[in-house]
């Protein structure tokens, strides 16, 4: 088992360079808190995104000349409806 920790370090992209090799800077520290603050933004921005439901209504009437059938596509979504309470029921004008 230490083998493979000693293996999984080894592919360490970040490795520690050793404290008294670095300065810690003032520069350094608001970037650092910069970029935790933006990160954590980001995050709740795309958390929210993915979290909400768009809604989107389009209908057109397709008033061709000629006397075809009209021809209706449906592409509706219930992300929280299970797929055996889900049905379809379609009638025309004269209920057939």
């Amino acid at each position: 088992m230490v083998r493979l920790f000693s293996k999984l370090k080894a592919i360490d992209f970040f490795k520690k360079i050793p404290s008294d090799l670095t300065e810690a800077t003032l520069a350094g520290a608001w970037i650092s808190i910069a970029a935790a603050i933006l990160m954590t933004f980001l995050f709740a921005a795309e958390l929210a995104a993915f979290l909400s439901t768009t809604t989107s209504t389009q209908l057109l009437v397709d008033r061709s000349p000629q006397n075809e059938l009209l021809k209706l596509n449906f592409n509706i979504s219930f992300p929280a409806l299970s797929c055996e309470f889900a049905t379809v029921d379609v009638s025309d004008m004269l209920g057939t």
